[in-house]
């Protein structure tokens, strides 16, 4: 790459670049055909009830997700709204997986 483009791309907003003083590895470390992590397995196990029955409360507010638009749609600026398409499909009706996200966080 020449010099004035690598400059560019150093300094510009537009690229938005990490620079590490190490070597990254982005190969997944367990799962994907590898082993789970033997602590975190564990712990999961040792607690799949109670996370199964954490999850399912989030099922009691699935109506209230529903029913948030999505900022191309929503013009009220004091409505909550969904602002990135993960997890929607456009064309139908589910919207599962941002309501998902936000009763996590709620």
């Amino acid at each position: 790459m020449n010099p004035v483009k690598s400059l560019y791309k150093f300094l510009s907003p537009k690229y938005q670049s990490l620079f590490l003083e190490y070597k990254v590895d982005l190969k997944p470390r367990y799962g994907f055909g590898k082993p789970p992590n033997e602590f975190l397995d564990r712990i999961i196990e040792e607690n799949r009830e109670p996370y199964a029955t954490l999850l399912e409360t989030f099922l009691e507010s699935k109506e209230v997700f529903h029913g948030i638009k999505t900022s191309d749609q929503e013009t009220n600026d004091f409505e909550p709204r969904w602002n990135n398409g993960y997890g929607l499909r456009h064309g139908g009706a589910v919207r599962d997986d941002p309501p998902f996200q936000a009763k996590k966080i709620y």
